[in-house]
C-alpha cells in the first residue's frame, strides 16, 4: 500500500465518526447551521498556527491558489455538505448518502473533461461497485425511501459539489502544505455559514458547557482537521479520481460506529453492502493511472 492510500483510507476513516458528534450536538439543540458553523469556526482556528510556520514565500507566490480553495471550501465544500443535509429532510438518509457518495464518478468526469484523463476498467468497475454497496448499505434495514424531486436534486447537488471539492483541491492544494490548504477549505466554509447564520437563521446555538465544548472540539479535530489534512495529503501522490473512490470507505465507518459505539442494528446485507464498497476500494489499486495533473493556471 502506497503512502497515498494510506493517508487516504485513514482520511475515511475519520469522516466517518462525524455523524457520532454530529448527531451528539443535534440532539443538545444545534441546527444545521450552528453544527456546521462551530465544526469549521474552530476547524480553522486550530489550523491557525500553521499559517505562522509556513514558508511566506510559498505562500505569496501561491496566493492565487489560497483564494481559490477558499472559495471551494465555502462554495463547494459548504453547499455540498448543505444539500446533503437538505436532501436527508427531503428524501431521507439512505437515499440521501447513496446519492452524495456518486460524487467520484464527477470527480472522473471533471477528470476525463479537463486532464484528458483515461477511463480504464478498474476505475470503471470500482465506480460500479460503490453504486451497489451503497444501496445495500443504505437500504439493508428494509425502510422505504422518500422518493421526491428537489430532494433527488438536492442529493445531486451535494454529489457534484463536493465532487467539485475533491477535483479542485487536488489541482489548487498540490504546490502547498496539507495543513495550509486546509485552514482555507475550513476558513471558506465558516465564512459561508456565518453569513448564513447571519442573514437567514433567526436563533444561534452557543456551546454552554465544558461537555458540549468538548463534542465540537472533537467534531472539528477528528471529524474535519484530521480528515481534510490527510486526504490533501493522500492526494499529493493519488489522482483526484482515485483518491475519491478511496474516500469512499467512510459510509463503511458509519455503519461500524452506528453498530459498536451507538448500538445500532446492522443487518446481513448492510454487511455484504460493506463488503462490496472495500472491494471496490481494493480493485482501484490495480488502476495505473499517473497522477499528474495540470495547473488549472
Amino acid at each position: 500500500m502506497s503512502l497515498g492510500v494510506f493517508y487516504t483510507v485513514i482520511s475515511a476513516l475519520l469522516y466517518g465518526c462525524i455523524g457520532y458528534f454530529g448527531v451528539a450536538l443535534m440532539e443538545l439543540g444545534f441546527s444545521v447551521c450552528d453544527l456546521l458553523l462551530w465544526r469549521f469556526l474552530v476547524s480553522s482556528i486550530l489550523l491557525l498556527p500553521c499559517l505562522y510556520f509556513a514558508d511566506r514565500n510559498n505562500l505569496y507566490n501561491n496566493k492565487r491558489n489560497l483564494f481559490v480553495l477558499f472559495l471551494i471550501g465555502g462554495v463547494f465544500y459548504g453547499g455540498g455538505t448543505a444539500c446533503y443535509f437538505e436532501a436527508s429532510k427531503l428524501i431521507g438518509t439512505g437515499l440521501g448518502m447513496v446519492i452524495f457518495f456518486t460524487y467520484p464518478l464527477f470527480v472522473s468526469i471533471l477528470s476525463v473533461l479537463i486532464n484528458r484523463a483515461p477511463i480504464t476498467v478498474p476505475t470503471l468497475a470500482s465506480l460500479g461497485l460503490i453504486v451497489v454497496g451503497l444501496l445495500m448499505i443504505a437500504f439493508g434495514d428494509s425502510e422505504s425511501a422518500r422518493i421526491d424531486l428537489q430532494g433527488l436534486l438536492f442529493g445531486l447537488g451535494s454529489g457534484l459539489g463536493y465532487g467539485l471539492y475533491v477535483f479542485g483541491s487536488k489541482e489548487s492544494g498540490k504546490a502547498l502544505p496539507p495543513q495550509v490548504s486546509a485552514f482555507f477549505v475550513c476558513f471558506g466554509n465558516t465564512a459561508l455559514f456565518v453569513l448564513y447564520s447571519l442573514f437567514y437563521q433567526a436563533n444561534f446555538a452557543f456551546p454552554k458547557s465544558i461537555s458540549v465544548w468538548n463534542n465540537v472540539f472533537m467534531f472539528a479535530l477528528v471529524g474535519t482537521v484530521l480528515p481534510i489534512f490527510f486526504l490533501l495529503q493522500g492526494m499529493k501522490t493519488l489522482s483526484a479520481s482515485k483518491a475519491s473512490i478511496i474516500s469512499v470507505l467512510e459510509p463503511v465507518t458509519i455503519l461500524a460506529v452506528g453498530a459498536f459505539i451507538l448500538g445500532e442494528q446492522v443487518s446481513w446485507l448492510q454487511l455484504q453492502g460493506a463488503f462490496i464498497v472495500l472491494l471496490s476500494a481494493i480493485i482501484v489499486q490495480f488502476d495505473k493511472e499517473t497522477v499528474n495533473v495540470k495547473s488549472l493556471g
